[in-house]
């Protein structure tokens, strides 16, 4: 029982340590028209195949602080999350 008290906290360090190379964005980028976007989902299909995909959000109304996906641009979600910019779904 020990050891695996030792593996969850080893696990949970080595991902603190590494968290600057996992993260798509730095610590320090902020998305000013983004600050209360909701969650993004990620979609598995699109056009009839499987394809994992996110609709980055667009400001509609800075007042009611409504937001809508962009469908017509569709981002690859594998690749946002590795090394884009997951809220506006520019590389």
């Amino acid at each position: 029982m020990k050891r695996l008290g030792y593996l969850i906290v080893g696990v949970v360090v080595a991902g603190a340590l590494a968290a600057p190379w996992l993260a798509p964005n730095p610590p320090e980028q902020r998305f000013e028209d983004l600050l209360f976007a909701p969650p993004t989902r990620v979609h598995l299909f699109q056009d009839g195949g499987l394809a994992l995909h996110i609709y980055p959000w667009r400001l509609e109304s800075r007042l009611e602080r409504r937001f809508a996906p962009i469908v017509d641009r569709p981002t690859r979600a594998s690749r946002s999350f590795l090394r884009a910019n997951t809220a506006t779904g520019t590389t």
